[in-house]
């Protein structure tokens, strides 16, 4: 990799090796300082005008290289998968809202309902099944059920169990609407 070097530096109030930090300016450039060195070199950098003038004159030697080329392989990796991370989460939520008809990979099209009001399935089934839903009386959305819907399989089964544990009936009309109603509300 690179070949070993002393890692002790002056202690404050000592004098300030010329050499020494030109040395670390070049290996700098090539990459091959930890954080600790990075640190050093840019406090000298900012308290030292003999290290500013060290610098200017490796910049002078050196055209068109850089001081800090390159970040440690760890930081380069953490902020790539900070982005990425955020890229997913962004995109993840941009599509959510954007149109409840997409479906990803990730997303699990099972949900669950615990004493949930009607009008939250409302938009589950017509995203998942295609089928608009009809409430016959504007209060039956505020009808509370509990269950579990799963978009892999039939609507029927859930319909029919929502039918049985809860005040709630449906039915279909001759167009393929689901109309949902009060129990013994349901027209002939």
């Amino acid at each position: 990799m690179f070949w070993s070097r002393r890692r002790e530096w002056r202690s404050p109030g000592a004098a300030f090796d010329y050499e020494r930090f030109v040395q670390l300016l070049l290996w700098s450039m090539d990459g091959h300082l930890d954080r600790s060195e990075r640190a050093y070199i840019k406090l000298e950098l900012k308290r030292n005008p003999q290290a500013r003038d060290a610098w200017i004159h490796v910049q002078e030697a050196n055209p068109g290289k850089r001081l800090f080329p390159n970040r440690d392989k760890r930081t380069v990796i953490a902020r790539a998968v900070i982005v990425l991370a955020l890229f997913g989460v962004g995109f993840g939520l941009y599509a959510k809202y954007r149109d409840t008809q997409i479906k990803f990979f990730y997303v699990v099209p099972t949900y669950r309902f615990e004493k949930e009001k009607l009008w939250k399935l409302e938009k589950k089934i017509e995203a998942y099944y295609k089928i608009t839903v009809v409430f016959d009386d504007p209060a039956d959305s505020e009808l509370r059920f509990t269950g579990v819907l799963d978009s892999k399989i039939p609507l029927r089964p859930f319909l029919e169990n929502l039918r049985v544990t809860s005040k709630i009936d449906y039915y279909y009309d001759p167009e393929g609407t689901l109309h949902f109603c009060k129990k013994g509300k349901k027209p002939k």
